[in-house]
């Protein structure tokens, strides 16, 4: 689902919540949680972080059933560099992206003004990243190289449709909790935690619909909200999808239309139509595909980068992949972070 990148926030509302004072929490609440480093203690946390402490709470699988089953809620935060004025916890969206990494990200945005008067609050939602969630082993099996497109797409859904049945299966309780409802009392937990009797908030894309909900279930605990690419009121996760191919398909075609005007630079094509049968034909070639994907697909201030190493595979070279982080401590394992803020 499409989000406004942070650069482009509206100036008004931005400064609406950078103005509108939070009501100081007892620091010795928020001091009762066993605050580390992160990259102590998250597996795969960049070494270099220096300023994200990272801590967990308890929380209830279910809420209809306090005194049952609990689990631990990750949670991560970046201290106000001047006089605090209270917190402002963040959400990236999703539903179910990962959103330790966010105070950080937004604090290397043009965003930095937030954390000067406020600590950012980010958490891993319940089953997401740090957070508890399920061990399910996936199903990799590939499919016939012999099917067509359309019916390797359809063995690939059929396969993992099988695979979360049986992972749901594995855990019903636990799989029938990670509703927007929950999240929104697991962050009134952390609110709670911190010793706060309001907070801040900042929602991307489904973040929208997790703030709304958590202003209608804890309104009196509200200080300030900002919602940014709100999500439709009518919550169908098949229209999103559509949605998202819909617009994924427009940017692949921007995309396209950029490198035929910089034909000089990057030859593949001096007008769109060149350019994406070129595109396609490498694509079809290409050993793995998702990681061609993410260079056709990705945002604007990335195309440059992106037709680079478009040319590097192109010429028999290979893209660069995502490194495998180590896993230590608390068996936190080190998600894909789907925030950037640039």
């Amino acid at each position: 689902m499409t989000r406004m990148s942070i650069r482009k926030l509206a100036g008004p509302a931005l400064a609406a919540l950078l103005l509108v004072p939070l009501v100081p929490g007892t620091a010795t609440a928020a001091d009762s949680l066993s605050w580390q480093p992160c990259r102590t203690i998250a597996g795969g946390w960049p070494a270099e972080d220096q300023r994200t402490e990272c801590a967990a709470i308890t929380v209830p699988v279910d809420y209809a059933k306090p005194g049952g089953r609990t689990f631990e809620l990750a949670v991560s935060r970046i201290r106000a560099t001047g006089s605090r004025d209270g917190v402002i916890l963040v959400n990236p969206g999703g539903p179910g992206a990962y959103g330790m990494s966010m105070p950080r990200e937004l604090l290397a945005s043009k965003a930095a003004g937030l954390g000067v008067h406020h600590d950012i609050v980010g958490f891993a939602p319940r089953g997401v990243g740090y957070s508890a969630g399920l061990s399910c082993p996936q199903d990799s099996t590939p499919p016939d190289p012999s099917l067509s497109d359309k019916e390797k797409a359809r063995f690939q859904s059929e396969r993992d449709a099988r695979h979360y049945q049986d992972c749901v299966v594995r855990d019903p309780e636990f799989t029938a909790n990670p509703t927007t409802a929950n999240v929104a009392r697991d962050m009134d937990r952390i609110r709670q935690a911190l010793g706060e009797e309001k907070i801040g908030y900042y929602g991307v894309s489904w973040g929208t619909a997790l703030g709304a909900e958590y202003r209608t279930l804890f309104d009196d605990h509200v200080a300030a909200m900002l919602l940014d690419s709100v999500v439709a009121s009518t919550f169908d996760l098949t229209a999103f999808d559509r949605d998202q191919m819909t617009a994924k398909e427009n940017s692949f075609h921007d995309f396209a239309g950029w490198l035929a005007g910089n034909d000089r630079v990057y030859h593949f094509g001096a007008t769109k139509a060149e350019v994406t049968k070129a595109l396609l034909n490498l694509r079809a070639k290409a050993p793995d595909r998702s990681t061609v994907d993410g260079l056709l697909l990705g945002a604007r201030r990335k195309w440059p980068d992106s037709a680079q190493q478009l040319v590097k595979l192109r010429s028999g070279g290979k893209a660069p992949g995502a490194a495998v982080p180590a896993r230590t401590g608390f068996d936190w394992r080190d998600p894909n972070p789907a925030f950037n803020p640039d």
